[in-house]
């Protein structure tokens, strides 16, 4: 088992973040969400890229490729869904799979795009999305509700490879948001000195840096799963989805506090990261249920995870 990324895939990764930053970064999902820009504009960012051309389940470096991606992809507050149009390339026909809880009317972000939309359940069905009504509300303007039509028999995998591509695009949130609140504290002065120098700060400060490197250490090990095709990858995927929502409570509580009220402003780069992980969070499942659902699959398949003893497994 090997949990480390290839050298190549981390290259990839910082060559799209770099592609994001100088197209404008936060600043486009700043203006999409005003009304002052397209989405799809936004994706042709990557088309040079080869972003499009990934199919995950292929072999590991492609797997590796879409998730460091999605990670850069978070970073810059993705105003688009990118692991949904990644996880599509393990399919054949849709141009886009969101996974989506088992529910007549189930919600999609980003599902007003013309991207042939699919949705896949739990067990891997498949079932093309027929209409997606934009609903507004809490979640972003541009989460759906959608139509799924006659549900068929899909790949076992899918639901897995959609939701580690979420967590790794939540990642790259998490990570950027963490970045930018170690920028702020260093900056920020208060009693003459910065609020970095204050031991209480400086906690914070190391909660967060704690959760964002046991879910990257989880990330890896689970996109190891997934490539590999173990029947414990969907029980995998979400431990890791519950562990991503447990890190961005913690990381954007922290954030949100150390910049103080600035950082409920949407002239503050956080704000903007906390307000599109929301969709990620929320969609399918909230903590609660995500936790129910990984209780549920846990008595089928019991949880491994990178540091399971051998004698354990046996």
């Amino acid at each position: 088992m090997s949990v480390q990324l290839s050298g190549e895939a981390v290259e990839y990764g910082q060559v799209v973040d770099k592609a994001l930053a100088a197209a404008g970064g936060i600043e486009l999902a700043r203006a999409i969400d005003g009304g002052r820009g397209d989405r799809q504009a936004w994706a042709a960012q990557l088309d040079g890229l080869g972003v499009w051309e990934l199919e995950p389940l292929r072999d590991d470096a492609e797997l590796e490729a879409a998730a460091t991606a999605c990670h850069a992809a978070g970073r810059h507050a993705a105003p688009y869904p990118v692991a949904e149009r990644l996880a599509a390339g393990a399919t054949d026909g849709p141009g886009a799979v969101a996974a989506v809880a088992d529910t007549a009317d189930p919600r999609v972000n980003h599902a007003d795009l013309p991207l042939n939309w699919a949705v896949a359940d739990i067990a891997g069905r498949l079932a093309p999305v027929t209409s997606g009504e934009p609903l507004g509300g809490r979640l972003g303007r541009f989460v759906c509700l959608v139509r799924p039509g006659t549900w068929s028999a899909g790949d076992s995998r899918l639901p897995a490879l959609v939701l580690t591509l979420q967590a790794w695009t939540l990642l790259g949130m998490l990570d950027r948001a963490t970045e930018l609140t170690i920028a702020h504290v260093r900056d920020r002065e208060q009693f003459g000195q910065p609020l970095a120098q204050f031991q209480t700060v400086q906690f914070a400060l190391t909660e967060q840096i704690v959760a964002n490197q046991g879910l990257r250490e989880l990330a890896k090990y689970t996109l190891w799963s997934v490539g590999t095709g173990r029947a414990a990858a969907l029980t995998d995927a979400l431990a890791l989805r519950v562990a991503a929502q447990e890190a961005a409570e913690s990381v954007f509580r922290v954030g949100h506090q150390l910049h103080g009220a600035s950082g409920f402003c949407d002239e503050t780069p956080i704000s903007w990261l906390s307000r599109y992980s929301q969709p990620l969070r929320r969609l399918p499942w909230g903590r609660s249920e995500s936790e129910r659902r990984l209780l549920t699959h846990l008595t089928e398949e019991p949880l491994e995870g990178p540091f399971a003893l051998e004698g354990a497994r046996a």
